[in-house]
């Protein structure tokens, strides 16, 4: 991951300071096509808990999406890391869009 790239993961996720361990699971997936939760943990030396919140929050974000929930495994969601942090600004910006109008509707509403 690049340092653009870097500075967009961290805008898409909104922490306010990094979190390595969120970045270094991101970043398995550049060698990776699929990982479940156990793997990340061996590999990153994390609780399987941690690691599979930590896989979720990704999720949640766009940047990954879960291929076999049953067991557990993700893949970026897209071709590579570009593709993926595109897809994740699509998501946000079509959630805030969503926001947005629903704030538009109420303000209509209470007029």
């Amino acid at each position: 991951m690049n340092e653009e790239e870097e500075k967009i993961f961290y805008e898409i996720v909104g922490i306010p300071f990094k979190n390595e361990t969120l970045k270094k699971i991101f970043c398995l997936f550049e060698n990776h096509e699929t990982l479940n939760y156990k793997e990340v943990a061996k590999k990153l030396g994390i609780t399987q808990p941690l690691a599979s919140k930590y896989l979720n929050i990704l999720c949640d974000f766009g940047l990954l999406r879960e291929t076999e929930k049953r067991y557990g495994y993700f893949e970026l969601n897209g071709k590579n890391y570009t593709y993926a942090i595109s897809n994740a600004l699509s998501q946000k910006a079509a959630q805030l869009s969503n926001k947005s109008f629903d704030l538009k509707l109420s303000v209509e509403a209470s007029s």
